[in-house]
Parts: structure tokens; C-alpha cells; sequence
């Protein structure tokens, strides 16, 4: 039988938490009025991760580094055409992205801060 330490068992409730709130927050019938508001505090989100991710505390680089690689791959791959807005659809498209994005990319990094293990620098000898 697997034995889980106490903090694994409170991170595995806090990403299925995280998971059905996202849900929730995605279940929201268009037009959204908070579009752009979730646009650009994705992209600040995204930028502090990606500050944090190089110099950030070594505790919190792995998961900066998770946040940050999840969303800058979904801005290229999923947001490919997003930015050309020609009518609603488009925009409601793009919200949509940014919203599940927000989501996956937090899930993600609490997966890489709790399962990627910590680099360690090899000791130099000192002569």
C-alpha cells in the first residue's frame, strides 16, 4: 500500500480544487464583460512567472518555470490566430483561451513545483 506524506495529500486536493474552480469559472455564458481584464492579467502572469523563473527564490523556479513554459506554448500554439479580432467570435474565442489558460497554466505549475525534483550544483573541491 502507497504511503503519501501529509503535503502530498494537501497538494493533491489543492489541484483538483484548482481544477473544479476552473471549471466554474469557465462555465460563464458569453458575452463575457470581464474580457479584457482576463487578457491582460494573463499576460502579467505570464511576465512575472517569467521574471520569477530566473531569478526568483530556488523554491519557487520550478514552478515559475512550470507556469511560464505552459504559457508561453499555449500564446504561440493555441493563440496562434487569436489576435486578429475581425468580429465577436473571434474575441470570444480568444477570452476563452486566455481563461483556460489561466487555469491549465496554474495547474501546471503546482504539478512541476511538487513532482520535478530540485537541481542541486555539484559541490566544487576546494584545494
Amino acid at each position: 500500500m502507497p504511503r503519501f506524506a501529509l503535503r502530498d495529500i494537501f497538494v493533491l486536493t489543492a489541484i483538483v480544487a484548482i481544477a473544479l474552480a476552473g471549471y466554474r469559472f469557465l462555465w460563464n455564458p458569453p458575452p463575457d464583460p470581464n474580457a479584457q481584464a482576463y487578457f491582460a492579467c494573463y499576460l502579467a502572469a505570464l511576465a512575472f512567472a517569467t521574471l520569477a523563473a530566473f531569478l526568483g527564490r530556488p523554491h519557487w523556479r520550478r514552478s515559475c518555470q512550470g507556469f511560464a513554459a505552459y504559457g508561453w506554448m499555449h500564446l504561440i500554439f493555441v493563440l496562434w490566430g487569436g489576435f486578429r479580432l475581425s468580429d465577436i467570435y473571434d474575441a470570444l474565442r480568444l477570452i476563452q483561451g486566455v481563461k483556460l489558460g489561466f487555469v491549465l497554466g496554474v495547474l501546471v505549475a503546482l504539478l512541476s513545483g511538487w513532482l520535478l525534483k530540485e537541481q542541486k550544483l555539484p559541490e566544487q573541491s576546494q584545494k
